[in-house]
């Protein structure tokens, strides 16, 4: 299972602004990113789960990954 969040829908708040403006807040952002750890931000947008499966669950688990209850 991989599983990758969206991060360019995430970016939110750049409608109708300048380049500078843009340029600044990405200018921050960056400055912010550089104090966190490799791995936290990697797992910010980013995490792999490996399951080894007998075919049964395997076929289980794909047709509700998510464990979600049928409505």
């Amino acid at each position: 299972m991989t599983l990758t969040a969206d991060t360019v829908r995430g970016m939110s708040g750049f409608e109708g602004q300048g380049d500078d403006a843009i340029d600044e807040r990405l200018e921050m952002l960056l400055e912010r990113i550089a104090l966190i750890p490799g791995d936290m931000l990697e797992n910010e947008v980013y995490q792999r789960f490996d399951y080894l499966l007998c075919r049964r669950c395997r076929d289980i688990v794909a047709a509700n990954p998510l464990n979600r209850t049928w409505e």
